[in-house]
């Protein structure tokens, strides 16, 4: 399972893999559409100060595999 802190998210997003990996990440509103798309292949922390405020998904998929968890942007 992935872990995501803090959430709320002010300024970054830490993510943490359980398994180290290949993985494509996606941020998602909540109508679906990607704000943001970037690639993982370890533990990273993801600059979301430029996110409005609410609610978000992120999204992490690897071949053969799909992670979904929300957090909220302050």
């Amino acid at each position: 399972m992935v872990n995501i802190y803090p959430n709320p998210a002010d300024q970054f997003l830490n993510i943490e893999l359980p398994v180290k990996g290949n993985y494509n990440a996606q941020i998602l509103n909540t109508v679906g559409a990607v704000i943001s798309d970037f690639e993982l292949s370890g533990d990273k922390i993801v600059d979301v100060s430029s996110l409005s405020p609410g609610f978000y998904l992120l999204k992490i998929s690897s071949n053969n595999s799909i992670g979904m968890q929300s957090f909220i942007k302050e």
